[in-house]
């Protein structure tokens, strides 16, 4: 199956952008004014929003050091996710050219992905013996793993990014530069979408006028994504990334049981995410409000990524999973009865920038 065919939906949703919109959540070990990536505390804070444009540059600390930036929240990550399908994801990173390699851990507790792992995209499987991760490519990197349940020791969750350089101890001129990170859980659909689907490529970013000669004046204020840093939005490394126009998903899913669009009842206690039964509600609309804050959107789960490295210098990457940054397009969500507990559903998934 082709990469930009829909099969199984999967949605990337991040708990630390839901903590952010609801102000549960800061940043610690800041010495002084010296804050590890980011110009201040708000700066810091903004890697939790899916806006991998706004690169943050990382202190001008000395090569083999680490730099932490560490979240605190009210409660253990483990207290918002629902199951272990688990994520975290890092866009607009130059890990690769500052040799840099990168962990997600709470603070003097568990490593997220440290005894299991699943689909990566440029993210090594092995972890050195510092449990760290390097990327092939600057550019972004996905992993998941079901284990992000054992994030219950502290309330904090922290990024580690060891700016390795090449020779410790010496500043160079390689900063660590990241756009944005997330980590939350994945919702994959029960099954794929009917088969009268759309997929649209929007230009309302460019306008025509006719003038009275009959010339045609054309004025362009986006036809793609803003670039991420260097780089074109989700482009790994130099491999070629071609973008036109803005992409929107019409989908209809039918035959859903009800279990799997909402819950039993609502009132949940979110510090026992085991009440939490895996449906369209409690996983997506809750923590994207609605549609107020974005979304990674994958169009087919079953996507994988494969990077082949003969090590002749003819190394390129063979598959990889397509992604987009999203939002729902849609003011109401409803459903359709069809038979008894079973429904239909429509969703209008707008890619957002």
């Amino acid at each position: 199956m082709a990469n930009q065919n829909v099969g199984t939906p999967r949605f990337y949703i991040s708990v630390l952008q839901w903590l952010k919109s609801l102000g549960k959540i800061d940043i610690g070990n800041v010495v002084g004014t010296d804050f590890e990536i980011g110009a201040n505390r708000n700066e810091a804070l903004s890697l939790l929003d899916l806006n991998p444009t706004n690169t943050k540059v990382g202190a001008d600390f000395p090569d083999g050091s680490v730099e932490v930036v560490n979240f605190l929240t009210e409660s253990p990550i483990a207290s918002y996710t629902y199951k272990d399908n688990g994520f975290a994801i890092l866009l607009n990173h130059n890990f690769k050219s500052a040799d840099a390699k990168f962990l997600v851990r709470e603070e003097g507790g568990y490593i997220f992905g440290n005894n299991s792992y699943g689909m990566s995209v440029n993210c090594s499987t092995d972890p050195d013996s510092d449990h760290m991760r390097t990327a092939d490519f600057d550019g972004w990197s996905l992993w998941t793993a079901d284990d992000i349940s054992d994030l219950y020791n502290v309330n904090n969750v922290a990024l580690h990014m060891d700016d390795a350089g090449t020779t410790s101890g010496v500043y160079d001129s390689t900063r660590l530069k990241l756009g944005c990170f997330g980590l939350g859980n994945y919702y994959d659909m029960p099954h794929s979408p009917e088969l009268s689907l759309t997929l649209s490529h929007e230009y309302k970013g460019i306008t025509k006028q006719t003038t009275m000669g009959g010339s045609t004046l054309t004025n362009v204020n986006y036809y793609k994504p803003p670039k991420w840093g260097d780089l074109e939005a989700w482009q790994l490394g130099g491999f070629p990334r071609k973008y036109s126009g803005r992409r929107v998903w019409n989908l209809s899913f039918n035959y859903l049981n009800d279990e799997d669009l909402e819950p039993t009842s609502y009132h949940i206690d979110e510090s026992h995410p085991t009440d939490w039964k895996e449906n369209w509600f409690s996983n997506v609309l809750h923590y994207t409000m609605g549609g107020a804050l974005p979304f990674i959107f994958q169009p087919n789960k079953d996507a994988t990524y494969n990077y082949i490295d003969p090590g002749n210098g003819d190394e390129y990457i063979d598959k990889i999973p397509e992604l987009a940054i999203c939002r729902f397009d849609m003011d109401t969500f409803s459903r359709e009865q069809v038979a008894n507990g079973v429904y239909n559903i429509k969703v209008k998934i707008k890619e957002s920038w």
